[in-house]
């Protein structure tokens, strides 16, 4: 993997170092951001943990004893390394910690700055990435570690059920598997123990859901209404659109949930790149999976994706 060897000396050479992960985080996000973490402080390296919008509520469990932060480090960086984020665009609105250097450690396409980059677009998840960094430094994995890796992988992969699950994918699963890390405890705990109110607003999705052009579009919405009828945060509904692929037929789901100021959009495919049309709105991801945010209405925003929508598949 391109930048590696060169990663594994600048953290060598680092004491003071922060790893973060994009906002709005989802279980990759959080699993990589601790397992890394966990990994530099049994190198001996001062260790800040940020994650702008905090930790999801059923991601709690991977946390542990660790001090998550939501802002950034009181000190200047010696090394400031993101992870599932390839710039620091993705910290949202928290300014980029001063840092000497910057590494970017991530499966999306990499933006054009002179961060140093380990990027694998082929990677099923960044954990698959900072599995192999850890493994650069010889350091036996702990449970909480190979716990994290799991999560990250399965959560990126929904289940091992997604086109970028990889023989790799699954040999480095095997792996961690070997290591102590349980599988079904962490199916129970990603799918299984969901709040009331995830469930409550999962209902208003299905029933919300429309299925335009012929069954290829299906999109759904959610009302900031939702989050304070039914008590949940925006950090906690992350998932959510991946419960609509059950619908026969479809090529693209949008997913729009009403946020400060706009809406946050959640795209799916099967077939077109959603992260190519993802950037036509400043957004960006993979080809089967993407997002951006639009300053705009519910309604409006509506009617602007699908309107471009239509135009690129040719509908």
């Amino acid at each position: 993997m391109r930048n590696l060897k060169k990663a594994a000396e600048i953290i060598l050479q680092s004491r003071y170092i922060c790893v973060a992960c994009h906002e709005n985080p989802d279980g990759d996000a959080i699993a990589s951001l601790i397992a890394l973490g966990r990994a530099l402080t049994k190198l001996g390296k001062e260790v800040f943990l940020l994650s702008p919008d905090g930790v999801p509520s059923h991601l709690a469990f991977l946390t542990n004893s660790l001090c998550i932060h939501t802002s950034p480090p009181p000190k200047p960086l010696d090394l400031l390394i993101l992870v599932d984020a390839e710039s620091p665009k993705r910290l949202g609105d928290i300014p980029t910690p001063e840092s000497k250097e910057i590494l970017v450690i991530d499966h999306h396409p990499p933006s054009q700055d002179n961060s140093l980059k380990v990027v694998d677009e082929k990677a099923s998840s960044a954990a698959e990435i900072v599995y192999e960094v850890i493994k650069r430094f010889s350091i036996p994995l702990d449970s909480q570690m190979t716990e994290a890796l799991l999560v990250g992988i399965i959560s990126d992969t929904g289940g091992l059920r997604f086109p970028n699950t990889t023989p790799k994918t699954l040999k480095i699963v095997s792996q961690l598997m070997k290591n102590g890390g349980n599988l079904i405890d962490i199916y129970r705990k990603l799918y299984e123990e969901r709040e009331e109110g995830y469930i409550k607003v999962l209902g208003e999705v299905l029933l919300r859901a429309k299925r335009l052009n012929g069954g290829k579009i299906v999109i759904s919405y959610i009302k900031a209404s939702d989050r304070e009828r039914y008590k949940i945060e925006e950090k906690d509904l992350e998932g959510i659109i991946d419960y609509l692929r059950i619908i026969k037929g479809w090529e693209v789901i949008l997913l729009l949930r009403e946020i400060k100021g706009g809406v946050r959009v959640s795209l799916r495919s099967r077939f077109l790149d959603v992260g190519k049309f993802a950037k036509i709105f400043g957004g960006g991801g993979h080809k089967e999976a993407a997002g951006c945010n639009l300053s705009l209405p519910l309604e409006e925003a509506e009617n602007k994706l699908l309107e471009e929508l239509r135009k690129w598949m040719g509908c």
